[in-house]
């Protein structure tokens, strides 16, 4: 009988132990991811406006040269000089293009590098820039181009355009290549979780990790219903398009909640084999007291 409920109470105290311990991991994992996901969203935004910013201010300074090479769009050296200057405050920038007032590119040599989702974003930004003013900012996406995969940074520009001084506007257009947004994830990366960027109008589609860019990951390109079941946290990237979430490895949950159940288990045998001494001891005891009474009697 006391074996019996020494067994029960184990058994009860041992069931709480491993849901308390499951509770605990859960509770600081998620704890620890919130923290990441919010330090690494914040820095993916600062560093898209920061760009943004820089690109206003670019186009501001240098408004004469775009205004001009808007105008004589064959001009070998002039566009040198801007691609000189450009190399020189964004390093890591690989294309970049003029468009009209409607937002229609009008150096047309770099069809490979300024696909159709490029000229409808700036066909788009041009529309919005016109009533929401310079202020807007366009929300950053990845664009699939092959080969060049790259996200996009637009500003107005406005000089003058002829002889009789009317201005002249449109739209400045800046493609970053994804190193850019990839390094913030590496490193703020977390050991047993994937930072994901994914699109917020398509939560399945991966944009980026921190091993590259979509046609760089060794995997598919989407999500499936298995890892998004397993997504407990995301946050959205503010001024973009994106959103970032923080992806458990499976094989981590796995070895966690096995390592809980087995300190359980252990703890249930050492109950058991302790409740097994205890009988042995008892019917040993109780053998050697009735070999003396029988003794005794003798």
């Amino acid at each position: 009988m006391v074996a019996s409920v020494l067994l029960l109470v184990v058994f009860l105290l041992a069931a709480w132990h491993g849901m308390q311990g499951q509770r605990t991991y859960d509770e600081h994992a998620f704890s620890i991811g919130r923290t990441t996901l919010k330090a690494a969203a914040s820095e993916v935004a600062a560093m898209v406006r920061n760009l943004q910013d820089r690109i206003q201010l670019f186009a501001r300074e240098y408004r004469t040269e775009i205004s001009e090479l808007a105008q004589n769009t064959d001009d070998a050296r002039l566009r040198a000089r801007l691609n000189e200057r450009l190399s020189s405050y964004f390093p890591d920038y690989f294309a970049f293009t003029i468009a009209d007032a409607d937002g229609h590119p009008l150096l047309q040599d770099i069809d490979s590098m300024i696909g159709q989702r490029c000229r409808a974003d700036l066909q788009h930004f041009s529309e919005l820039v016109v009533t929401l003013g310079a202020a807007y900012r366009n929300p950053t996406v990845l664009h699939p181009q092959p080969g060049n995969f790259h996200f996009d940074v637009m500003a107005p520009w406005q000089g003058r355009n002829g002889d009789n001084g009317s201005a002249a506007r449109g739209v400045f257009f800046v493609s970053f290549r994804p190193p850019l947004l990839t390094e913030v994830l590496r490193r703020n990366s977390l050991a047993g979780y994937q930072l994901l960027v994914v699109r917020q109008d398509q939560p399945t589609l991966i944009e980026a990790s921190a091993r590259g860019s979509r046609d760089q990951l060794v995997r598919e390109g989407y999500l499936d219903a298995q890892e998004m079941a397993r997504i407990s946290q995301s946050r959205a990237i503010e001024g973009t398009g994106w959103k970032l979430v923080l992806l458990p490895d499976a094989d981590l949950q796995a070895k966690v909640q096995r390592e809980i159940w087995i300190q359980v288990a252990l703890i249930i045998a050492a109950a058991v084999l302790l409740a097994v001494l205890v009988l042995l001891a008892t019917a040993w005891l109780n053998g050697r007291s009735r070999n003396g009474q029988e003794a005794v009697r003798d």
